[in-house]
């Protein structure tokens, strides 16, 4: 056996939720992301759409603390929207809509959503260009006035930067993935140029703290 990844998986268990352990999104990471989101998206209304909502765990939580919105959610795993349906039925939230689509090629009308959230995607692509490509398709989507909620991993944490550069050697589901982190700087060059405003950025994580955005159009 290979000791790296499994002392990995036996760390990756240990310190994933009850709720959550077993699931591709788990992690310590991804779930302080998750209530980051969940801090910030309090009393929403309208119309609200997760991109790469998985297997629903962040979904499941948003529906349920703001029980006056309506909720639609997009991936492109149908295997991960199955279980995201289930989950969302075990919470008796029979009303989400699920679809499988792109992020970048949604088929969803421009100004069609009061609020667009991605949460633990940006991480997961090859560039800053291509997680621009997916906010500014949110963006799209989102009306004049909405917001437009996402987080990212910081460049400046060299801990986490080293974790991501080494994870394929230990993390077998990241096979053909990339994991990205991206400098504060740049992600807020992105936005100018894209035309979001910051409203508000939170912070988790240690040593360096990891910028959460929170935008407006």
């Amino acid at each position: 056996m290979n000791l790296i990844p499994w002392i990995y998986y036996y760390f990756h268990r240990l310190t994933a939720r009850n709720q959550e352990r077993g699931e591709y999104s788990a992690g310590h990471w991804q779930h302080l992301a998750r209530t980051k989101a969940l801090e910030l998206c309090h009393d929403l209304t309208g119309k609200i759409l997760e991109v790469g909502c998985g297997e629903g765990l962040l979904l499941t939580q948003l529906a349920k603390q703001n029980p006056k919105a309506l909720f639609r959610g997009i991936d492109l795993s149908p295997e991960l929207l199955f279980r995201a349906k289930q989950r969302l039925i075990e919470n008796k939230l029979n009303a989400v809509d699920l679809f499988v689509q792109k992020a970048t090629a949604m088929n969803f009308a421009d100004g069609s959503f009061d609020a667009v959230i991605a949460i633990n995607v940006l991480m997961c692509l090859e560039s800053l260009d291509a997680a621009g490509a997916i906010l500014a398709s949110m963006s799209r989507v989102t009306k004049t006035g909405g917001i437009v909620v996402f987080d990212f991993r910081n460049a400046l944490n060299p801990l986490l930067t080293l974790k991501y550069r080494l994870a394929h050697y230990y993390d077998k589901t990241l096979a053909g993935q990339s994991l990205s982190t991206y400098y504060p700087e740049a992600v807020r060059s992105l936005c100018e140029r894209l035309q979001l405003n910051i409203l508000d950025m939170r912070f988790s994580g240690f040593p360096i703290r990891e910028p959460f955005k929170y935008i407006s159009k």
